[in-house]
């Protein structure tokens, strides 16, 4: 029986994530004293998203909650503060995230100075509103949408213990060194399948309820290749992806793990070491 092994929250999108031991489970992500994943997001002064893609130094912000709030830490700087959320006082600004544009709540010029200093270039820290109205796609779930925050596309990421075995089985075979789990940025973590048979699970079940649907796999980008503690790229697990792992459903594209949503239980939390059923479909 599947068995979730490890919990990550990523209050601020491409920073450093946070290890948990328990979440509560939203529609639009899981979440820790009032703050979800992937609600904060550093933007350009124009207010495009910003992602390790270009700036893998983003990796060695580390963000940290607590009943007070959202604190940012940096080895270099010292710790900065945050509200859990931002009131009126604070402007908004139009941010745009891959096809989305809208509206976010900025935090503030001695945010942006603080991010600035960390990153080398301009930038500003804005946190998701009530109003800003971003959904998924429909097009993996029957055209039905899901609420979403900051995140690529889906409010969950699920990988498994199983499947990094054997990703780091052929890294082995190419000389390399074997890959955290934290490069592919989970939110949940499980145990007990077979290698990559979350690739054809329709539903986790869980004990208290709470279901997730598993809609869409993960195709992947260049962010695998930064070292998560460092903020140093190096070899590239999707190199290896596309020699053994591409799915047809997302045109031969190497894949890692499965996008889901919530399907029930919205409010209840899960722990490590819960266990779940999962319903398979070939």
């Amino acid at each position: 029986m599947p068995v979730i092994t490890e919990l990550f929250l990523y209050p601020v999108k491409s920073c450093a994530g946070i290890s948990l031991t328990e979440a509560e489970f939203g529609e639009n992500g899981l979440s820790v004293h009032g703050i979800t994943d992937r609600s904060w997001m550093i933007v350009t002064p124009e207010g495009m998203f910003m992602t390790q893609r270009e700036l893998p130094q983003m990796a060695t912000i580390r963000p940290a909650v607590s009943e007070q709030g959202l604190v940012l830490q940096h080895d270099d700087m010292p710790d900065f503060y945050l509200p859990p959320v931002l009131n009126d006082e604070h402007a908004q600004r139009e941010v745009t995230v891959w096809d989305f544009t809208g509206m976010a709540r900025d935090a503030g010029n001695e945010a942006a100075a603080w991010c600035t200093q960390v990153l080398g270039q301009p930038c500003r820290l804005v946190q998701v509103t009530p109003a800003t109205g971003r959904t998924t796609s429909g097009t993996w779930t029957d055209g039905v949408t899901h609420p979403v925050q900051f995140q690529d596309g889906y409010p969950y990421l699920l990988t498994s213990v199983s499947s990094l075995a054997e990703l780091n089985r052929h890294a082995q075979q190419a000389g390399w060194t074997d890959f955290p789990g934290n490069r592919f940025r989970p939110n949940i973590v499980i145990d007990d399948q077979m290698a990559f048979e979350e690739d054809h699970v329709t539903h986790y079940h869980f004990e208290n309820g709470l279901s997730l649907q598993a809609v869409k796999p993960c195709t992947r980008c260049p962010i695998p290749a930064v070292d998560q503690d460092t903020g140093i790229s190096g070899n590239n697990p999707v190199d290896l992806l596309l020699q053994f792992h591409c799915d047809a459903r997302v045109e031969d594209q190497p894949v890692f793990g499965m996008n889901c949503v919530l399907q029930n239980g919205k409010g209840l939390s899960l722990r490590v070491g819960d266990n779940c059923q999962a319903e398979l479909s070939f």
